[in-house]
């Protein structure tokens, strides 16, 4: 199972994003798997603290476009009549909640992000309370080198959380920023 769930006795929950082989892009069943690990975290009294991270040397590559466009292209006549809001099992809002778009999780979330963290990546950093990276990783929305659109919420979360012209240069730009800039915008926390 790609999303890995693990609760010590200290209240302490791991979520791990486990597909190196896809940079730990997902598909819309790990979506799935992984907004359900959010579910469960934030219904579960018993859970203080989540921890989010990924296998491999990256934290998050956001959507496997090899597959997960297909899935919902293909259906794309009906979603948008509103007539779809579920495929193979996989609600169409499990991408969303699995970055953490909108959702109101009430206790605190870590990211430790170790390698390229970027589009649906860059997406749920905004969603978590503390962003811890390696001196290796990166960060950065790719979106607009492939034409599209960020829809996961950075384009409203980054701004709210950056100063204005420092979420202008990752949200235009498509550029990866090494974990020492991405310090100084302000985007994460600390370097470990």
């Amino acid at each position: 199972m790609p999303i890995h769930y693990e609760q010590d006795d200290d209240h302490i929950v791991l979520i791990t994003i486990d597909r190196p082989e896809a940079r730990n892009a997902l598909d819309m069943y790990h979506f799935r798997d992984l907004a359900g690990a959010w579910r469960k975290f934030k219904n579960d009294d018993d859970a203080w603290v989540a921890i989010i991270t990924g296998t491999g040397d990256a934290f998050m590559a956001g959507a496997d476009l090899k597959t997960y466009i297909p899935q919902i292209t293909n259906l794309q006549k009906e979603i948008r009549a509103g007539g779809v809001k579920e495929i193979d099992g996989c609600r169409l809002s499990d991408g969303t909640y699995a970055v953490l778009r909108n959702v109101d999780i009430y206790k605190p979330i870590i990211a430790a992000v170790g390698g390229p963290c970027v589009a649906g990546g860059m997406e749920m950093l905004g969603g978590v309370d503390i962003r811890i990276a390696t001196p290796t990783a990166t960060f950065g929305v790719m979106e607009p080198k492939r034409g599209l659109f960020a829809g996961g919420g950075t384009t409203v979360r980054l701004p709210r959380q950056l100063a204005f012209p420092a979420a202008m240069e990752f949200l235009l730009t498509a550029e990866r920023f090494p974990a020492q800039r991405a310090l100084e915008l302000g985007l994460i926390n600390e370097i470990v």
